[in-house]
């Protein structure tokens, strides 16, 4: 019998002795034929938390033994390694009682709550335990594509901050958001955050700039040409690192970070090198400016008409 740890479900756990019996004979209770595992995201409440569930498939679970086998269930198991071995997170657990010895039994199949994994990329399995034995599993089946769970969405950059208003405001700009999920389901809208860090961290270790809410996207969608405009909130002046987080509105899934350019704030503004100035915008509908500007040329004209009026006097 294989064994391996599986704790408390969903927190990840180490194993011990399950390499030394890694080439250990087939246990009597295998599993045989097609086995697949569904893992997604079911429901998103009101307030945008969601829940995942787990549908198992397993086209048979034999039992070549002559006597009874115990209470036998199904465990969804992510590992970052390539062996159901490895350390893991247990999504998912489908009880189906005992089979009799030399028989068999199946399909076994049904959709269960399951536990929202740590975000990341993770080696998928299906597990065949004997639950007399909670730490170890009898037969387990490796099941493909690896899964890349939550903390799939991603800013691509370049990430390049274009100031303007006197450097109070600016343009957030960066070439695609992509959610890289492979779950087949729609994310939460997504939330853009704009932070400063005196080097590199998280947002908690620096300053929020601005924050910026756009709509979720399908797993496996992107959307070019996501740049945006926001005002600054005014940071202590001094030079940071400008950094663009990227994560699922509610609190729930993972996070990714593209980071640009250093700047120096100065009076609660990016400081360009140049003294502060004031920009003036002139319009069709600013007929204030307009009437300025005609004065300016109008008094320009009449310069013009004198001086050349004292040349015709001084040259008679």
């Amino acid at each position: 019998m294989n064994t391996t740890k599986r704790g408390a479900r969903w927190v990840p756990v180490w194993v011990g002795s399950l390499l030394l019996l890694a080439g250990a004979a087939r246990a009597d209770v295998y599993l045989d034929g097609n086995v697949t595992l569904d893992y997604y995201v079911a429901q998103i409440d009101d307030e945008g938390f969601e829940f995942a569930d787990a549908e198992f498939y397993a086209e048979r679970v034999i039992n070549d033994s002559a006597a009874a086998s115990g209470p036998l269930s199904l465990s969804g198991w992510l590992s970052p390694d390539a062996s159901a071995a490895g350390v893991g997170t247990e999504v998912g657990y489908l009880p189906f009682g005992a089979i009799p010895g030399s028989s068999s039994t199946g399909p076994v199949t049904d959709v269960v709550p399951a536990e929202d994994a740590v975000p990341g990329e993770y080696f998928p399995y299906v597990l065949l335990q004997d639950d007399r034995f909670p730490d170890s599993f009898e037969d387990a089946r490796s099941l493909s594509p690896r899964l890349l769970w939550r903390g799939g969405l991603e800013a691509v950059g370049p990430l390049y901050i274009i100031p303007y208003a006197g450097g109070q405001e600016v343009t957030v700009d960066f070439d695609t958001l992509r959610n890289n999920r492979v779950d087949s389901r729609v994310s939460n809208p997504i939330v853009l955050t704009l932070y400063a860090t005196f080097g590199y961290g998280p947002a908690s270790d620096g300053y929020v700039l601005c924050r910026r809410t756009v709509g979720g996207l399908y797993a496996g969608d992107r959307r070019d040409a996501s740049d945006f405009d926001c005002t600054l909130a005014p940071i202590p002046d001094g030079e940071y690192t400008l950094h663009l987080e990227v994560a699922e509105d509610g609190g729930r899934g993972g996070a990714s970070t593209l980071s640009g350019p250093d700047i120096r704030f100065r009076g609660g503004r990016i400081d360009d090198g140049y003294p502060d100035t004031v920009d003036v915008y002139v319009g069709a509908s600013d007929t204030t400016w307009l009437a300025v500007l005609l004065a300016a040329l109008l008094l320009q004209l009449a310069r013009r008409r004198a001086w050349l009026t004292m040349e015709r006097i001084n040259a008679a």
